[in-house]
This record gives C-alpha cells, sequence and structure tokens, in this order.
C-alpha cells in the first residue's frame, strides 16, 4: 500500500490555485493585501455534501483546521481529509469583494480624509486588475459614492442625520442641538441656569458642561468662518461663501445674541451687540461681493440702454441694508443677496404719463390692472393734482398710494420694482452709501432742502444779482449798501428728465454735475419717493431669501425708498433707507411719494 503523499497533495492544490485565481495575492499592492487572510483560503466540498470556506489555520497529512468567519463570530474546525471530495483555494478577487461589501458609507456621519482616499484607492486597484468579476460594477459605483463624499469632506462640510451640512451651518445645527437639550433640562429642573442653584449638583455639573461647550461651539465659529471664506472665494465658489457667512450672520443674530441676553449683567441684545465686532462679518460679506464685481467684469457695475426709457441691469450680489445700522433699525442687519438682471425705468412716471392711465380707466371702466385687493371703483386721480407746482406735465407724479402705481405699471405691461431692485439700482454692487458714492449730500445738486440751498448758492454765482439802489440817506449816514436777495427754489418737484430745475442752465454746472445713479437712473434719492413692490415688515432682513426676495407675502403698508423733495435731512436719502406707509402718506400737508416700473428678463408681472 503506497503511503500519504503530502507534498503531492500540496503541489496539486498549488496549481489547482494558479490556474483557478483571476490573480494572485504577490500581484497586490501591500495596503491591499493587508484585506485578505493571513492563511490559505479554501473552500472544501465534503463527501456529506456540505460546503465549507475559511481559512486553513494549520494542517498535517490526515487532517485540517479551519477557521470560519460569520458575520461578527468565528471558530475553528477540524477536517479529516478523508472527509475531502474536493479542495480548491478561494479566489482572491472572490475575497476582494467580499471584504469591500462590508466597507459601507455610514448614513449618520463622515469619515476622515484618509478613510475616503485608502478605499478610492483600493477600488481602483481592484477594478484594474479584476475589471472583469462579477463584482466590479458594485465596487465601480461605491467608488463613485465615496468620491462624490470625499469632495464635501474636504470641502469642509459635515454630515449629522443624514445631512450634509457646510462647516458653519454643521456648527449651528450642533449648538441647536444642545440648546435643545438645555431647555429639556430647564424644563425638568427649574432654575438649574441660575448660579444658585443646588438642588442636585451632578445635575447641575452637567448642564454647566453642556453650556460651556455650546458657548465654545460660538467662540470657535468666528476662526472656522474667517478660514473657510477666502478659501471659497479662491475657488469662486461665491454660492457656497454667501450660504456660509449668511447661516454664520443669523446664526449670531438670532441665536447667540439671544442666548448671551442677561448672563454676566449683560442687558439686552443691544448691550450684547455693542460688545462685538460686527464689522468682522460686514467685512467678509464685502469681499464676496467684491470677488464676484471682479469676477463678472465692468459689466457688474454698468447697465445697458435697452430702449429709451429703460435701463438693463445686469444683477448679481448685492449688499442689502446699512452697516451702521443696529439690532432695532429696520434695515438692520448688512445682508448679501443674488438677484437676477432686471429692467428699470431711467426716470419716474411723469404727471403725463399717468393722466394717460387715469383717463383710460375713467373712460373704459378697465379694472383689469388692478391688484386683488385694490378697493372697488378705486379712483386713481393723484392727490399732487390738487397743487399747481406739483401738476406739471414733466414733473413726476406724486400723491399716489400703492394700488395706483401697482395698476399703473401693468397697465404698461411692467411692474413696480422689489426693494431689492432699487436698492441695486441705486447703489450697485459696491454698496455705497448714497446713488452718487460717499460724497457728502450737499455737495450734489439733489432736490431736497440741502441740496437746493446749494444749487441756489452756486446760482448766484454764476449769475450774480444787481443790488437794490442804496438811499440817499443811507449813503450820508455811511450805512453799509443793502445786500441782492439770495435766490431760493420753490419747494417743488423738477421734471422728471432732467437733472436740474428748469431755471437753471445745465452748462453752468458742467464742472460739478455728477451722475447721481451707478447705472445713470435720475432722481433715485430726492425729489419723489417712490413706491416698490414689498409689503413692509421691519425685521424682513432677519428672514429674507438669498436670491431675489419678494417681501414678506402679506402685511399692512408698503415699502417706498429714496428722499423726496420734501427731505431736510441727508439720512432720507441713503441708498439703504426704508421709508413705509399706507395710503397716500405727507408730509407737511403735502404729497411726496411717485413711483417708477421695472421689468424682468421672464415677464412684467408680478
Amino acid at each position: 500500500m503506497t503511503g500519504f503523499n503530502y507534498f503531492a497533495v500540496t503541489v496539486l492544490v498549488s496549481t489547482l490555485a494558479v490556474s483557478s485565481f483571476a490573480i494572485t495575492k504577490e500581484e497586490l499592492s501591500p495596503e491591499t493585501q493587508k484585506l485578505l487572510p493571513t492563511g490559505k483560503a479554501v473552500v472544501l466540498q465534503l463527501k456529506d455534501g456540505n460546503r465549507i470556506e475559511g481559512v486553513v489555520v494549520s494542517e498535517t497529512a490526515d487532517k485540517l483546521l479551519v477557521k470560519q468567519s460569520q458575520e461578527t463570530i468565528s471558530f475553528t474546525m477540524e477536517i479529516l481529509r478523508t472527509q475531502i471530495e474536493k479542495m480548491e483555494l478561494t479566489d482572491m478577487a472572490d475575497i476582494l469583494a467580499r471584504e469591500f461589501a462590508k466597507r459601507d458609507l455610514n448614513s449618520q456621519t463622515n469619515f476622515p480624509v484618509e478613510y475616503y482616499t485608502e478605499s478610492i484607492r483600493l477600488f481602483d486597484e481592484f477594478l484594474q486588475k479584476c475589471g472583469k468579476h462579477e463584482a466590479a460594477e458594485q465596487v465601480r459605483t461605491k467608488k463613485d459614492d465615496f468620491a462624490k463624499e470625499l469632495v464635501l469632506v474636504e470641502d469642509g462640510k459635515e454630515k449629522i442625520q443624514g445631512v450634509w451640512y457646510g462647516p458653519v451651518a454643521a456648527a449651528v445645527r450642533n449648538f441647536n442641538v444642545i440648546s435643545e437639550q438645555l431647555e429639556r433640562a430647564r424644563s425638568k429642573y427649574p432654575s438649574i441656569d441660575q448660579l444658585k442653584y443646588q438642588a442636585n449638583p451632578k445635575i447641575k455639573k452637567q448642564y454647566d458642561d453642556f453650556e460651556n461647550k455650546r458657548r465654545d461651539i460660538a467662540r470657535k465659529l468666528p476662526k472656522i468662518v474667517s478660514e473657510r471664506i477666502p478659501r471659497l472665494i479662491a475657488s469662486q465658489k461665491l454660492d457656497y461663501a454667501v450660504n456660509e457667512v449668511t447661516a454664520f450672520l443669523i446664526f449670531w443674530i438670532n441665536t447667540v445674541m439671544q442666548s448671551e441676553q442677561g448672563k454676566r449683567g449683560a442687558g439686552g441684545v443691544k448691550d450684547v451687540f455693542a460688545s462685538m465686532d460686527f464689522d468682522y462679518i460686514t467685512r467678509m460679506q464685502r469681499q464676496i461681493v467684491e470677488a464676484s464685481v471682479k469676477a463678472a467684469g465692468s459689466g457688474a457695475v454698468a447697465g445697458a440702454d435697452t430702449d429709451k426709457e429703460m435701463a438693463s441691469l445686469p444683477g448679481g450680489y448685492l449688499l442689502l441694508g446699512d452697516e451702521t445700522a443696529k439690532p432695532g433699525d429696520n434695515n438692520f442687519p448688512m445682508r448679501i443677496v443674488k438677484i437676477n438682471p432686471f429692467l428699470m425705468d431711467k426716470r419716474e412716471v411723469t404727471n403725463k404719463e399717468y393722466r394717460e392711465f387715469v383717463e383710460h380707466v375713467k373712460n373704459t371702466g378697465d379694472s383689469s390692472m388692478e391688484h386683488p385687493l385694490t378697493p372697488p371703483l378705486k379712483d386713481h386721480t393723484p392727490d399732487g393734482w390738487k397743487f399747481s407746482e406739483l401738476s406739471g406735465n414733466d414733473q413726476p407724479v406724486v400723491g399716489v398710494d400703492w394700488f395706483d402705481a401697482y395698476a399703473y405699471a401693468k397697465w404698461k405691461g411692467k411692474r413696480l420694482p422689489t426693494e431689492t431692485e432699487w436698492e441695486y439700482a441705486a447703489r450697485s454692487s459696491d454698496g455705497r452709501r448714497y446713488p452718487w458714492g460717499s460724497d457728502n449730500s450737499a455737495l450734489m445738486f439733489v432736490n431736497y432742502q440741502g441740496g437746493r440751498s446749494r444749487l441756489a448758492a452756486q446760482q448766484d454765482i454764476f449769475h450774480p444779482k444787481q443790488a437794490p439802489r442804496q438811499s440817499l440817506v443811507d449813503k450820508i449816514k455811511g450805512r453799509e449798501p443793502p445786500k441782492p436777495a439770495p435766490t431760493k427754489f420753490q419747494v417743488m418737484t423738477w421734471p422728471a428728465d432732467k437733472q436740474l430745475p428748469l431755471e437753471v442752465l445745465p452748462e453752468d454746472f458742467q464742472s460739478t454735475l455728477k451722475e447721481t445713479s451707478p447705472f445713470g437712473l435720475l432722481h433715485m434719492p430726492g425729489n419723489a419717493a417712490e413706491w416698490v413692490f414689498d409689503y413692509y415688515d421691519s425685521g424682513y432682513y432677519r428672514i429674507l431669501p438669498l436670491e431675489n426676495p419678494q417681501g414678506p407675502e402679506k402685511g399692512g403698508e408698503h415699502v417706498f425708498r429714496g428722499g423726496s423733495f420734501l427731505s431736510q435731512n441727508e439720512n432720507e436719502l441713503l441708498a439703504a433707507r426704508r421709508g413705509y406707509g399706507v395710503k397716500r402718506p405727507q408730509i407737511r400737508g403735502r404729497p411726496f411719494i411717485g413711483f417708477r416700473c421695472a421689468g424682468s428678463a421672464t415677464g412684467p408681472s408680478q
């Protein structure tokens, strides 16, 4: 009887391994080899019909010790060689495919960057060397999923409960989660937020630890933002930058400032705000807008004529609001918004144009252009027509209410501008203080009290008046000769299509006359204040959407923009100033609000 030849069996197994393998262990990189078992992986077909797959731990001439792994447990079996009908080495590609099947993304959180890059490299090697394996398509899909998630992780995003957040939004989310826990604790343990709370020291310590953790998030957030925003700007991911800085701003105002109110002797929200370097946020916003202007080129600051009546404005990012505003002001906080290109009338609607509309309504009874909330049988006759000095054909119509302005604009196939569009038209993307820049309004010939006074003084310089004759008595007594009366312009609107009143010769002021709008629109400040589309909400800037804000859905008052011929304070001319009213507001018994129309690239109606 011939004895058992162990060497011959080993050679046979090796031969089987070479002939049946799609790939050998030696062909794989050291990193991939780490995924493979240290022993010999085999598949045993037993004579009783059972099939065993595992790793040979040890073997002799008459038996094998095979380690099997099933889910979370592993065990070792002793198999006699006489029980084995057939033994094959496991295909290395099969082992790798099973290992990769375990390498899944987590729906609740993200992993370190190294985990993604290592996995993608392993998947690539498998696809390169085992591309025809039946699991190749699943591995390719998994590689794509890992690559997509890697982009998000490298971009600084974090997955929380299955949702991806930017670094700022993630910090906000974590802050809010802790806040909810603190709120539950305050509900269960009254007065636990007080320094002298002693009822449950252990719970008190946990509460204080959570509160300190929450404050630590708020402290670290500015550094996160200051590092992230420049990177996003450099890579031209401006929309991401806007989302991040806005999330930071709203979080700081609506959450951090409120949570800090009353702590450590602080007063209200205004006291908390006063202790902050809030300009830090405004500076980041400016960096984003400046980058957008630079990327857009000259089109971001210069409109194009579409016809003699309207200018085409390119849209883009806008710094909306007043950087000097404080909590409680209706233009706080300063916000970045993005608006689409749109059309804007170069001048205010005139009495002549508006008279055609009034006559049309009276003659036809047409009400198709009315807003749904317009009172029945609306009389559109403006209050300005009661005053001869406000009724000239070329003067802007004043003394109309919002429903009048809405109806006229729709009748003309146009619409009212949103207040965001109006502010963009007045200050462009550079966030200028006044429509003409930062120069003091007294240097500009704007139709308001200060502008008229300066214009009158200059008129007297260009065209000095002859002094009255001095009487003989005054001469004998050595009295000073009388001076001519200074020029005074009547308190009235100026022609809508002219920068100066008719009494003034424009050529006298060629050296000092400046455009009063970045897009060549006349009388954005002064002359007539102007209705815009939006309902008024004093806190709207805290909640407005990032793109094309349309104002609140409802309200009792509407917004008007710009100063008027009745303005006495230059602050009324600020591009960021928001006025509001109902019906037909007046100043000292005189109407002052008119309007101009706008149009959209996609259509006129709102």
